[in-house]
């Protein structure tokens, strides 16, 4: 009888990716370096001041009103019926509507915080509808890829330059 490696292959690669991560990370931890020590220090920082925001998983673009271009899947969006294309208008009893930006996240702040609930205020087609919805601690695999996208973007042309 002929024993099956796949199943071992597969985990074999999967803990020699962890462990390589693993000593990467280590690397920069025990680096001389100031520019390794600087990045930890950077990274450190941004997982401190994100670590307690919540999250509702949507995407959206620039437009006035925001339209949400994307519904993360099984996220608090999802459940709470948000679809992409619906205008994002304002929250419980503040609508963005004449508001600066800084005005919309000096508000929005306090109130996308894990756990508390809140009433947010689309458009779907020619309909307003208010939707309750409950953010929850940003996951890390998001926290990660927001992160490490702010880090790419910052840093790409210093690193990919010869």
């Amino acid at each position: 009888m002929k024993r099956q490696r796949t199943p071992y292959l597969i985990l074999g690669l999967l803990t020699m990716a962890l462990a390589s991560r693993l000593m990467a990370w280590e690397a920069i931890e025990s680096a001389d370096d100031p520019c390794a020590s600087a990045l930890s220090e950077r990274v450190r920082q941004m997982v401190s001041s994100m670590k307690d925001r919540g999250w509702i998983g949507v995407e959206f673009d620039e437009t006035e009103p925001p339209t949400l271009t994307r519904v993360v899947a099984g996220s608090p969006a999802d459940e709470a019926g948000l679809e992409p294309g619906d205008r994002w208008i304002g929250v419980s009893d503040f609508e963005f509507a004449g508001k600066s930006r800084e005005e919309v996240m000096r508000r929005l702040k306090p109130i996308i915080m894990p756990g508390n609930e809140f009433t947010l205020l689309v458009e779907r087609g020619d309909h307003r509808l208010a939707l309750p919805i409950r953010p929850i601690a940003i996951p890390r695999r998001i926290l990660a890829q927001w992160i490490g996208g702010h880090l790419v973007e910052k840093y790409a042309d210093d690193l990919l330059s010869p």
